[in-house]
């Protein structure tokens, strides 16, 4: 074998992502040619190879065995890199990096939820002066509004008393998932639902010393739940 044919050799087995010693070892073991890493490294740049630098040949190390092919075509059905993580059992952040160095467009984490079916789209209602008045006065009374997201409220009470749960859930129901349940204390129940925080961004003032802006008569019906 001539010392073109092992420089060509050697420049091949460096493309297909071999460290400057594994190069070697594989002239070595394959061909029987003993030859020290720096020379490898020597003969690269002599003939036009650039060089990875220490961090690409770390990143090149740690994706031996991953099948790029494959980890795309999954992407390409799921469009979901959680879906992929666990079926390729890939660290997410490995899996984006791929995606984004072979200009695979991806969605953000809300969209990508939506698209697999993994979260619903909360849906958005035009309430009437009197129906968020009486939410108002509800949610001031017994309830607790949290705003879980950019898109989500949920609503939390707890209560012994099993008629006002149904109460809850019937009154909520119409504008998200709803549920109550018995907690470890066998005598408590807990409530809560998730709501569209477009539609109801109005209850997160409920707990603030002002009464809302947004009408004239809610003092009224307020009070008027409250006596109820």
């Amino acid at each position: 074998m001539t010392s073109d044919e092992i420089i060509k050799l050697a420049c091949e087995y460096y493309k297909q992502g071999n460290s400057l010693k594994e190069t070697a070892e594989l002239l070595g073991q394959n061909h029987k040619v003993s030859i020290h890493p720096n020379t490898v490294k020597y003969h690269l740049k002599k003939s036009g190879i650039i060089l990875r630098t220490h961090k690409e040949g770390i990143t090149i190390k740690f994706r031996k065995g991953i099948n790029i092919q494959n980890l795309l075509g999954v992407f390409n059905d799921s469009k979901s890199i959680r879906k992929v993580s666990r079926h390729t059992n890939i660290h997410r952040g490995t899996i984006r990096k791929i995606l984004v160095e072979n200009e695979i467009s991806i969605m953000d984490s809300r969209s990508a939820q939506l698209a697999i079916g993994y979260i619903k789209e909360k849906q958005k209602f035009d309430l009437s002066i009197r129906e968020k008045a009486y939410l108002y006065g509800l949610v001031l009374g017994d309830l607790t509004p949290v705003r879980k997201s950019n898109y989500t409220i949920k609503l939390i009470t707890h209560s012994t008393h099993k008629i006002f749960m149904d109460l809850l859930q019937i009154t909520f129901e119409k504008y998200g998932p709803t549920n109550y349940k018995e907690t470890k204390n066998k005598h408590m129940l807990r409530f809560q639902s998730h709501v569209d925080l477009e539609s109801f961004s109005f209850l997160l003032g409920s707990k603030g010393e002002n009464m809302p802006k947004w009408s004239e008569k809610p003092k009224f019906l307020i009070l008027l739940y409250h006596l109820s």
